[in-house]
This record gives C-alpha cells, sequence and structure tokens, in this order.
C-alpha cells in the first residue's frame, strides 16, 4: 500500500506540478477510489501531503461530485 511505510525505502516529496498535471489529465478520475475504496484525496491526507496538494484535490473532487448529477439528470432527459 502506498501509505506504509518500508523500511530503506526513500520517498520523494510530492511536487504539486505533478498532481496538478495528473489530474488536469484526468480530472474525472481525482474522486474515483481504487479496489481498495480509496480515493487520491484520502490518499493524500493518510500520507500527510502538503496542504496545498490536499486543498487542491478536496476542490477538483468537491467540482466533480457537484457536476455529476446535474450531468446524469440532464442525460436522463434528452433520452425521455
Amino acid at each position: 500500500m502506498l501509505v506504509e511505510d518500508e523500511e530503506g525505502v526513500e520517498r520523494a516529496e510530492t511536487s504539486m506540478d505533478v498532481i496538478k498535471c495528473l489530474a488536469l489529465s484526468s480530472i474525472a478520475s481525482v474522486p474515483l477510489e481504487d479496489i481498495e475504496g480509496i480515493s487520491a484525496l484520502e490518499y493524500a491526507i493518510l500520507s500527510v501531503a502538503d496542504v496545498e496538494i490536499v486543498r487542491f484535490l478536496m476542490r477538483v473532487t468537491q467540482l466533480q461530485l457537484s457536476q455529476a448529477p446535474r450531468e446524469i439528470h440532464v442525460k436522463y432527459c434528452e433520452e425521455s
């Protein structure tokens, strides 16, 4: 698991630029959860990521989740 410490493994500090690049290249994937039910935001919190990264992932997740019901409603109305 990503957040567990392993002896002898050095971890580089996560770069905000990398997070933004990955998130914005597939913004709809940010709120998704992996097979263990953990989202990118949860991984950031569990790994004690920089507060700037956590806030960015929170904003993107909120945006994606707030748009999802609207998109579903529009799609449903168009099919009717």
